[in-house]
């Protein structure tokens, strides 16, 4: 009795942290927007806190120990290998990307050799960028012996180390990110700070200011050793694991944390990259993350070309004293990345202009944060000679922290055209403003005018100019009626050729089952789950193809094709949705959404009904936290197998339209009937979508 006493204690005591938890389901759903916020930003803020006035410890040093010209030097070299791992970073979407598609495609084979692909990739340019560095060391050393550009020399070789560590800890950390979060505790995220201050405090007194490059190595290292140890963990989790390709290892897996001791990169691994490592495609997605920073820079230097020389100095230390704060006012919207890409599915329509409006929300509270800080930091190190300008910096830190939120959105949308242009448009207008004759301080005003014109640019585009749904292989019923409408629209012959797949009614097909049957059609034919038991996929040839024969089918499916059939349809047939011919049976009668919710309210009196599309759901707070993102889940795989999905206290059903799902139907689970409530819905479906209403 006693045991069943402590773990129902345990049980409550886990059930209360998981309710303390705020998810960003609760944002979704209009509920704890401000918890969410101060959870997810907490241990940044502390960080980058740590992290700024460590900054202004190293330019305190720098101001009194170097001259102009090397501060200058120093200043840029930061800020070109800054650059060089944002492009890192947004290439790694590649990985991310395939890591995510092919866990859900159950295709942990593709998999592994995707990350084994990357990893052998990251190890050869890190060991690169190593042999640079040493080369430049070397160097240097000879050549500036006892000079002063022999610190500048070490500076540089530091940096090259922390962007080689930083490559191979972005890529495993990558690996995983792509599908779950690595959570990490605070010690951890500030221990590579922690260790640089100790490093300093310890190597001052022997090594004066070369002390700064010993604590920059140890500070790189145990960053990139921490992040690789809590993102091991997620590969066991994910039955992921680096394998070892050399003959003498073939076929035996190593762990992790042992393999990534060796700085060894496998020979065989690169002959996967062409297929499944690094591709053009990604070196988009690079420059795109680079832009996300670029802009900043042009600014930078557009003020420093300024024909007053104090003027131009002024702004090129003050913009170094604030890069921390100009770091937090674009970094704070990576920590949103995964959940914009988490709901960025087209059945999730509902969740970008709710994410929008919260990143903007959030944007505008850090960018007067940072605005106000900047005033102080500006006013210690320059006194009052500038409090005119720092004030008038109000429109560039506030609008820039907005910029990060449209940037961020544009990237996990992948609008990396748009993110290029308006970085290169930002450019123009600074050149166009520099050989203009405004007084400096309207100049200032001006170029928040400009930051607000990229925002606009990506706004725009976003929203007038949707990134096209990739076509995969399976679709929700909702998107493929939309697309197969629009096919027919822009066909020449106005026709085209779908054929019917009916599944024995006792057939228990799984998700896997039905992925490898798309897979097994050819790359022309999508296929979706219109009932629980019927499938369908159209041809986008203009000729008829013979459908596959039934003992294909057969075979495929282990025994759970009963018959398959194709169909002409036409334009004159959408318009009369009654003729369609996996409709014929559905209850197309009551197909209006008026007259579904009087039939719900009739034989379903209980059913939650939640509009995604609200502020807020009401009755969202009668599910738990955890409940929340599992219903959403729920409601995600629904779209697809129309088959209901038991979800703790309820059955979880779903109606969506053409731009994703609409509503949520949470039935009390036991004894209840739900076909019929599914085919109802599939008839207000294509209703909807098919309607000229």
């Amino acid at each position: 009795m006693d045991k069943v006493n402590n773990v129902t204690a345990c049980l409550k005591k886990l059930y209360r942290e998981q309710e303390k938890r705020p998810t960003v389901e609760d944002v979704l759903f209009g509920h704890r927007t401000l918890s969410y916020t101060w959870y997810r930003l907490r241990l940044f803020g502390a960080s980058k806190g740590i992290g700024v006035f460590l900054h202004f410890v190293e330019l305190f040093l720098f101001f009194n120990k170097l001259r102009q010209d090397q501060f200058l030097e120093l200043a840029l070299l930061r800020l070109i290998i800054g650059l060089f791992e944002a492009f890192w970073w947004g290439e790694l979407e590649g990985l991310r990307t395939g890591v995510r598609r092919d866990l859900e495609l159950f295709r942990l084979t593709r998999c592994q050799r995707r990350v084994n692909a990357w990893y052998s990739f990251a190890v050869i340019t890190a060991t690169a960028i190593l042999a640079v560095a040493i080369a430049i060391l070397i160097g240097g050393e000879a050549l500036y012996m006892g000079s002063d550009r022999q610190f500048t020399v070490l500076y540089l070789f530091c940096l090259l180390f922390r962007l080689a560590a930083s490559i191979l800890s972005r890529t495993v950390h990558s690996a995983v990110y792509g599908f779950s979060r690595v959570y990490r505790p605070l010690w951890s995220i500030i221990a590579g700070e922690v260790s640089w201050l100790l490093t300093l405090i310890l190597l001052w007194p022997i090594y004066n200011l070369t002390a700064i490059i010993y604590a920059t190595l140890v500070s790189a290292t145990v960053s990139a050793v921490l992040t690789i140890y809590f993102a091991a963990p997620l590969y066991e989790r994910l039955h992921l694991s680096f394998e070892q390709q050399d003959s003498h290892f073939r076929g035996q897996r190593v762990n992790l944390n042992m393999h990534l001791t060796l700085p060894v990169a496998s020979i065989k691994s690169l002959k996967n990259c062409g297929k499944l490592g690094p591709r053009f495609s990604y070196f988009l997605s690079g420059l795109a993350s680079v832009s996300m920073r670029v802009g900043t820079l042009l600014i930078m230097s557009f003020f420093n070309m300024d024909r007053g020389g104090f003027i131009a100095l002024f702004w090129t230390v003050f913009f170094f004293v604030t890069i921390p704060l100009l770091d937090i006012s674009i970094a704070w919207a990576n920590l949103f990345y995964f959940d914009l890409k988490k709901y960025g599915s087209s059945l999730f329509g509902f969740a970008k202009p709710k994410m929008g409006r919260y990143l903007n929300f959030i944007s505008y509270e850090l960018g007067i944060v940072t605005w106000i800080i900047s005033i102080g930091i500006g006013y210690f190190f320059l006194r009052e000679d500038m409090v005119a300008l720092l004030l008038g910096s109000a429109f560039f830190f506030i609008l820039r922290s907005r910029l990060a939120a449209a940037q961020m959105r544009a990237f996990c949308q992948e609008h990396y055209f748009t993110l290029i242009f308006s970085t290169v448009a930002v450019g123009l207008a600074m050149w166009a403003l520099n050989s203009s004759e405004l007084l400096f301080l309207s100049r200032d005003l001006a170029f928040g005018g400009i930051l607000l014109g990229a925002i606009l640019i990506l706004e725009f585009s976003m929203r007038f100019w949707p990134k096209a749904i990739k076509w995969h292989h399976e679709f929700a019923y909702a998107d493929w009626l939309k697309h197969f409408k629009d096919y027919l629209a822009a066909s020449k012959s106005g026709e085209a050729y779908v054929t019917i797949i009916d599944f024995d009614k006792n057939y228990k097909y799984t998700e896997l089952s039905i992925q490898q049957l798309a897979e097994s059609l050819k790359a022309h034919e999508f296929l979706t789950m219109v009932t629980k038991t019927k499938a369908l996929y159209f041809n986008t040839l203009q000729k008829a193809e013979v459908p596959w024969s039934r003992a294909r089918l057969y075979l495929l499916t282990g025994g759970g094709v009963r018959t398959s059939y194709q169909k002409k349809v036409t334009k004159a047939d959408l318009e009369n949705i009654v003729s369609l011919p996996w409709l014929k049976k559905l209850p197309l009668a009551i197909a209006t959404p008026e007259k579904f919710s009087a039939y719900l309210k009739e034989h379903y009196p209980k059913t939650l009904r939640i509009n995604l599309r609200a502020k807020k759901a009401p009755f969202v707070m009668d599910l738990v936290s955890q409940e929340r993102h599992i219903v959403l889940r729920a409601a995600y795989r629904f779209s697809f197998f129309k088959k209901p999905v038991q979800c703790g206290r309820y059955l979880v059903l779903a109606f969506s339209k053409s731009d994703g799902m609409e509503e949520l139907l949470l039935l009390p689970a036991g004894g209840h009937n739900s076909d019929y409530l599914v085919n109802h819905l599939i008839a207000l479906e294509s209703y909807t979508i098919l309607s000229r209403c």
